[in-house]
């Protein structure tokens, strides 16, 4: 370490490798062996981390100099100092992390580490649906490709193999591929944190091709068909995302301290929102009725509930069941349960909400994901074109 920089509480988040090196090693003061190294963003192969924090030290069985991996980035310059006091104890009494960690390494498979690691880790900082969906990707897909493999052995080209098989079978969209996908290369960017493997080989990994540019929707005389082949629990919660626009897990989790009548609104917390910020929704004159009798009836029971949506007094998380298939089927409709919310998204463009506002009430974060429904208001946009019409300009006479 020949670099005359030394960390500080003030400068260790704006310290930058510069482009010409593969990376830069910044020794801390404050104690002995730890040091931040930095990387370009795009330097090829490796984890996308701007720092990581490491502790240099010797081991006293075998005299060897180690490096052992602190933390990534997300470890403050007080909280890297503190693990690394805990290490350096248990090196004072003849430990060897380093050794333990490629022990672990060494014996650890796919399975062992997503059980006991990274699906811990995840439920702890994602909402309960998105948690579900990690762990319906571990169990139906990843589980029986990687299980039993140990980590270092899983390369870049078995991740394209799952791809090309799941892509060949048929059965699935490019979207839902993706979607397991993402779970898959997720695990791996957070084992590479771990220090578990040197590098992921997820890393920059291409996804399908999605196409998103429409999606179905129903007509009004579609949407009743459907309401009316439903069974009672089904038909209240997709009246609601009809009112609404609400996601499927925003409903199903839907609890009564979220809904405000007084104020005809809902407000969904940053937590439960997929977009990790509050969504407020303004509740229209039938959505208010269908909240007013829910909660008259929730009342009236025995064991009342904080939960809106019940399935005989229980909440229930699947929407899109049997029943909902059968229902479907006999109205004569081919339709998932988020197809209700590309209606609600469609009615409303059709009857002239712009987009920005569109955005706004579906709790979408970046508006291009409402330019989808775009073309429903072709017609509505043509009219606006001749709003112009009528200026007199083909009566201007030509300059003599």
């Amino acid at each position: 370490m020949a670099n005359k920089v030394r960390l500080t509480n003030e400068n260790y988040k704006t310290i930058r490798c510069p482009i010409s090196k593969r990376k830069l090693e910044v020794p801390c003061s404050l104690i002995r062996g730890v040091y931040a190294e930095y990387r370009p963003h795009d330097l090829p192969g490796f984890a996308p981390h701007k720092l990581t924090w490491w502790l240099r030290y010797t081991c006293k069985v075998t005299g060897k100099l180690k490096h052992y991996k602190i933390g990534s980035g997300d470890l403050s310059i007080g909280q890297a100092r503190d693990i690394a006091r805990k290490l350096r104890s248990k090196i004072a009494l003849g430990e060897d992390p380093k050794g333990e960690l490629d022990a672990a390494k060494n014996e650890m498979t796919y399975a062992q580490y997503m059980e006991e690691h990274f699906l811990p880790w995840i439920k702890s900082i994602n909402r309960p649906s998105s948690t579900k969906r990690n762990q319906s990707h571990f169990d139906l897909y990843l589980k029986d490709t990687f299980g039993d493999s140990h980590l270092s052995t899983i390369l870049k080209k078995d991740l394209v193999r799952l791809q090309g098989k799941l892509l060949s079978e048929g059965t699935l969209r490019p979207a839902s591929i993706n979607r397991i996908l993402s779970t898959c290369t997720s695990s791996f960017s957070r084992c590479a944190e771990l220090g578990y493997i040197e590098r992921s080989p997820g890393y920059k990994f291409k996804m399908l091709k999605e196409n998103n540019k429409s999606e179905a929707w129903l007509t009004r005389e579609e949407a009743n068909r459907l309401l009316k082949e439903l069974p009672l629990h089904l038909r209240n919660i997709s009246k609601m995302c009809l009112y609404t626009g609400l996601r499927s897990s925003n409903l199903t989790e839907l609890v009564w301290t979220e809904v405000d009548i007084d104020r005809k609104l809902i407000i969904i917390g940053a937590e439960k929102a997929k977009g990790k910020r509050p969504i407020t929704v303004p509740l229209i004159p039938e959505a208010v009725q269908l909240l007013l009798d829910l909660k008259g009836q929730n009342e009236k029971s025995k064991e009342p509930s904080e939960f809106v949506f019940l399935y005989k007094g229980l909440p229930f998380d699947r929407v899109t069941n049997s029943a909902w298939y059968k229902a479907c089927k006999r109205a004569g409709v081919e339709a998932k349960f988020h197809t209700l919310r590309h209606t609600w998204a469609s009615w409303h463009v059709q009857s002239g909400t712009n987009l920005y506002d569109l955005q706004a009430l579906g709790g979408w974060s970046d508006v291009r994901m409402v330019q989808r429904y775009g073309h429903l208001s072709a017609e509505r946009v043509a009219q606006s074109a001749h709003n112009i019409s009528g200026f007199g300009i083909n009566n201007v006479k030509e300059a003599s």
